[in-house]
């Protein structure tokens, strides 16, 4: 009958929207999980190459310590021989003792680096808080390398600015600061290093500065990362340990350079 074919006809309709919309919302679901599906894949490819990175990294690390241990210790191994021949005279053989000693040195250093960082990352420095006199702590610092930058034939000089201040903070992390940035200087300067204490702006600041060939300024950005090699000798933690003490005394480091002139390396610290 004619009402029959009318209640059918919107009875299709009513289904044929109830299919719509169900269809839509399959539509929106499925679109959605392909979308959280493309999220967690993304995150999935990005923490795969991370630990790729990370790996990369901890290889370069220790391809580093395996290259850095082994050099001095060929150097050792060739003077020693050296000293145990019979024919060898009084002078050779100091000359040959001391370039062992410097070896030795190197040695030591990179194993109190590869010790001190291992701290640092770990969180197993303790701060010890103490008043220093600046003026003291630069002479004293001086006084410690005068003789070793002499022996290497190049001029130390101590710019005070006749700073009369004192600042509580932690000596040892202080002193390991300025000796990693010496040791840094002493390897690429030609002539000479400025040890400087200043105040600017409620802050002291204390720098070294070498007279080497400078870092590129693409570089700058990238001198106190860790593994950081373009300029820096050994495995690349002597600055990158600058950084985490200065941090952890509640200061920042900075570097500036010109190529062929010179490269300060400091740390600034709220008085």
């Amino acid at each position: 009958s004619t009402s029959l074919v009318v209640f059918i006809f919107f009875e299709s309709i009513i289904l044929a929207k109830i299919f719509a919309e169900y269809s839509r919302e399959n539509i929106r679901l499925i679109t959605s999980m392909e979308t959280i599906v493309n999220e967690r894949t993304a995150e999935l490819l990005k923490a795969n190459e991370n630990l790729k990175l990370t790996e990369k990294t901890k290889n370069e690390f220790i391809s580093n310590i395996f290259h850095d241990l082994r050099t001095p210790l060929t150097v050792i191994r060739g003077y020693t021989e050296l000293i145990m021949s019979e024919d060898e005279k009084i002078e050779s053989l100091k000359e040959y003792i001391k370039n062992i000693q410097i070896r030795t040195s190197q040695i030591e250093k990179l194993i109190n680096d590869l010790f001190f960082h291992t701290q640092l990352t770990e969180k197993q420095m303790n701060i010890e808080l103490i008043e220093i006199d600046i003026k003291e702590f630069l002479k004293s610092n001086y006084n410690t390398y005068k003789p070793i930058t002499a022996q290497n034939e190049i001029e130390l000089i101590l710019q005070d600015n006749n700073i009369e201040s004192k600042i509580i903070t932690d000596k040892n992390f202080l002193f390991r600061i300025i000796d990693n940035l010496m040791q840094n200087a002493i390897y690429h300067t030609h002539t000479k290093i400025i040890l400087e204490s200043k105040i600017e702006n409620n802050y002291i600041i204390l720098s070294v500065t070498d007279d080497g060939i400078g870092i590129l300024e693409e570089d700058l950005p990238y001198v106190f990362d860790r593994l950081y090699k373009k300029r820096a000798e050994g495995t690349g933690l002597g600055l990158s340990i600058v950084k985490e003490l200065a941090l952890a005394l509640g200061g920042e480091v900075f570097v500036n350079s010109k190529q062929n002139e010179k490269t300060v390396f400091g740390i600034k610290l709220k008085i």
